[in-house]
Order: C-alpha cells, then sequence, then structure tokens
C-alpha cells in the first residue's frame, strides 16, 4: 500500500469521527468556584487539550494543555480560572473555575487516531435543599418515633373521645325531644280545656 493511500485512508478515518472512544465531563462545586473535569475514555494519543468558552454558537478559547508548550490561559482569564494540567500522555484535565462568571464551558482532545473528540456543559448553580432530618440533628433533638402502644394508646384515646361526642350529641338531642313533647302535651290540654268551656256554657244557655 502506497503513502498517500494510507494518508487517505488516515484522513477519512478522521474526518468521519467514527470512534469507540468518548470524552465525560463533570463539575464539582469549591466554594463559590467550580472545579470542570474532563476525561477521555479510550485508546488514544492525545497532542492537545483545549478549553473553550461557549456562548450561543460561538465559542472563545480559554486555555489550552500542551505537551510541548505547556499550559496556556488567555490573559483576559486569568484572574477568573487555573488549568490543572498532569504529564503527558494523561486522559483527563482539570479547571477551576475561581468566580461563576463562565455559563457554558467545552473541553475538546485532539487525539491520533480519532481526532477531536469534545464534550461541553452548561455550568450549573448549586442548589441548597433543606433537610430537616440534618437540622434536627445539629440542634440536638432527636427524632422521636411511635411504638406499638404508642400507636394503640392514639387508638383507645380517640375512641373515648369519639364515645364522649356521640353520647353528649345523644343526650342534647333527647333532651330537645322532651321539651317539644311537653310543651305539645300543654298546648293540647290547654285546647281541649277551651273547648270543654265552650261545651259547658253552650249548655247553660239550652237549659
Amino acid at each position: 500500500m502506497s503513502i498517500n493511500l494510507r494518508v487517505l485512508l488516515v484522513l477519512g478515518f478522521l474526518e468521519s469521527g467514527n470512534s469507540n472512544s468518548d470524552v465525560s465531563i463533570s463539575q464539582t462545586w469549591v466554594g463559590e468556584g467550580r472545579d470542570i473535569t474532563c476525561i477521555l475514555r479510550g485508546n488514544e494519543n492525545i497532542s492537545q487539550i483545549n478549553w473553550e468558552i461557549q456562548q450561543g454558537r460561538n465559542r472563545t478559547i480559554l486555555g489550552i494543555d500542551n505537551p510541548d508548550h505547556g499550559i496556556h490561559i488567555m490573559p483576559e482569564y486569568k484572574a477568573q480560572v487555573e488549568l490543572q494540567g498532569r504529564p503527558f500522555p494523561h486522559s483527563s484535565s482539570s479547571l477551576h473555575i475561581k468566580r461563576a462568571v463562565i455559563k457554558s464551558i467545552c473541553c475538546i482532545f485532539i487525539t491520533f487516531p480519532s481526532g477531536h473528540l469534545e464534550k461541553c456543559m452548561e455550568i450549573r448553580e448549586e442548589v441548597t435543599s433543606i433537610n430537616m432530618s440534618v437540622i434536627k440533628g445539629f440542634t440536638g433533638v432527636p427524632e422521636q418515633k411511635m411504638g406499638f402502644f404508642g400507636h394503640l394508646g392514639v387508638i383507645v384515646i380517640g375512641t373515648i373521645g369519639s364515645l364522649f361526642i356521640l353520647t353528649f350529641l345523644f343526650y342534647i338531642c333527647q333532651k330537645h325531644n322532651c321539651a317539644r313533647r311537653k310543651s305539645f302535651k300543654i298546648r293540647t290540654f290547654q285546647t281541649q280545656s277551651t273547648a270543654e268551656v265552650r261545651v259547658f256554657n253552650s249548655c247553660k244557655i239550652n237549659d
């Protein structure tokens, strides 16, 4: 196979991007800053790692990790980031962002034979959640749990309370019904007495 044909095959492979290698990117919070770590998985020869800021479709080079020339950070970003390199060959690179002013970051591994392998991610804001059990642990107040007898006591007390309420309501209803019955009897008696008086008066007139 001629040299030109070999070069064409290598270039065609690089352009196609077919590779079993992959790049993963992750972030961790360190105070007010972020640690961004890129890891390359696969059997690759790394020639350089580029870190770029992504804004929409535009990208700006932030820093370069090169085996021959070392680490280089763009002057406008030196006060904001730190690039941590490792002796080559290596398969990971870490970027420390001192202040969360960067919203999206990309790491690009320039490798052989796969060519450019990259991964991007959004810089997330840290979300603080309140855990009540943790707060109780800090305040020294242990979380109390009910046992079997505790639940049984609650059931008994609830049953007694319900019976008391039902008895009281029954008593009120009975008392109200008795009062209505007495009133009805009194009115009936008064009506009957009036009728008897009228009958008696009628009898006297006839006499």
